[in-house]
């Protein structure tokens, strides 16, 4: 009895299951393999071209397609705070650069009167040289 466990033979289906991604070179046994399609759109595409798709997944496809706005309103929100950000630092210095040129115009401006007053005094002080000088001849 033995023997005859031995020398059973199972019969089955004799074809390869194979994965798309193994590598090897094609052979005379091909015809024998098993070949699944190579799928190239996403999942959502798929679910989209379904012709009965689910309720429950058209909220999921919804779902996912929130998730993937909202992830674009964050990006803005930070973009436009950077932008923010950067406006409010260019206008501290224009108020700076402002208040610097007031500076030097207030500056400039009381030299100009400091030097019409001794121009002034100059002038009052020449005239009264020439009086004397006048008055001594």
């Amino acid at each position: 009895m033995s023997s005859s466990l031995h020398n059973t033979k199972l019969e089955f289906d004799q074809k390869k299951n194979v994965f798309v991604t193994q590598l090897g070179e094609p052979d005379e046994e091909d015809y024998n393999v098993r070949k699944f399609p190579i799928v190239q759109e996403s999942e959502w595409a798929l679910v989209k071209d379904g012709t009965r798709t689910l309720q429950s997944t058209l909220l999921l496809q919804k779902q996912q397609e929130m998730v993937l706005v909202d992830q674009e309103l964050e990006a803005k929100r930070r973009d436009f705070a950077v932008r923010m950000e950067r406006c409010m630092n260019k206008q501290n210095e224009l108020r700076l650069e402002q208040q610097k040129i007031k500076e030097r115009v207030e500056k400039f401006d009381r030299f100009v009167r400091e030097n019409e007053v001794k121009r002034q005094r100059a002038l009052v002080k020449f005239q009264n040289e020439r009086k004397q000088q006048g008055m001594r001849e």
